[in-house]
């Protein structure tokens, strides 16, 4: 059996805002997640979810029912890469031709330069449209339109997520992230964080709803090391271990809320 996140009145329980970063934020956002569910008893596959880049990815599987494990050792993805529909062909590699209308990808649709949700396709198709880097891959072709990621708009999008009660936000690149810029090391998970705080006030305003911000510690944080490290499979797979191992904070932090959600008599067992 498993709960759905939804209440008498339909209003889903629980929307995730999951953040882009690549294969790094895949490996945190996986760990959380599964947290959640092995540790707080919170089952986030019927949750409304909208993904950015890694985040769509992350988002495909969660409502797949797929864990971590389940892609860890999928080959590299290699970059730049200007093959025609290169990305899809990776997606497809993981999903298949499943759908999931409760998964959200934002993308970018080229040339209009507008932001897009796309919600109503292959989860395949979302997740390539919203991870395709511009500059890295080609843009990616649905229907007769071209999308790049959606980390052009926002690296979160938290203030488009889904309407819920609830809201948890996951990122990779919070507070504790500062890439290095030769031999300094720029606090530009501050400004990120700062940003997504004022998404998930405006998230707040429209919904009335709780929202909550869960992120790496500085360990994990720091365990990037350049650009390149953000589509590192081999380090994306200590991040997820060593997340697992040793939880974080921002977990710890938010327990009551947790719990509160995972005991909450607005679940309904289905």
């Amino acid at each position: 059996m498993s709960e759905t996140l939804r209440n008498s009145n339909d209003r889903p329980e629980l929307a995730l805002a999951l953040a882009g970063g690549g294969s790094y934020a895949i490996a945190v956002q996986m760990a959380i997640v599964e947290t959640l569910q092995e540790e707080y008893g919170i089952e986030a596959q019927n949750a409304e979810i909208l993904g950015t880049s890694g985040g769509s990815v992350s988002g495909g599987l969660i409502v797949s029912g797929k864990t971590y494990e389940d892609v860890e050792n999928i080959p590299q993805i290699s970059f730049p890469n200007y093959k025609p529909g290169y990305m899809k062909g990776v997606m497809n590699e993981v999903f298949g031709d499943e759908y999931a209308f409760n998964l959200r990808a934002m993308a970018f649709e080229v040339p209009h330069m507008r932001a897009a949700k796309l919600r109503d396709h292959s989860i395949a198709d979302k997740a390539a449209a919203s991870s395709t880097i511009p500059g890295l891959f080609l843009p990616h072709h649905i229907d007769g339109k071209l999308y790049v990621d959606g980390g052009v708009r926002s690296i979160t999008s938290a203030d488009v997520a889904p309407r819920a009660h609830n809201l948890i936000t996951i990122s990779a690149f919070a507070r504790h992230f500062k890439p290095p810029v030769g031999n300094l090391r720029i606090p530009a998970g501050q400004f990120l964080e700062h940003r997504l705080n004022r998404q998930m006030k405006t998230w707040q305003r429209k919904h009335g709803g709780k929202a909550v911000h869960i992120y790496p510690d500085a360990e994990v944080s720091n365990m990037v090391k350049g650009a390149n490290d953000v589509l590192d499979f081999e380090l994306a797979k200590d991040v997820y271990w060593k997340m697992k191992e040793e939880g974080c904070e921002s977990l710890r932090k938010n327990e009551v809320f947790l719990r509160e959600l995972a005991s909450t008599s607005m679940y309904a067992i289905s």
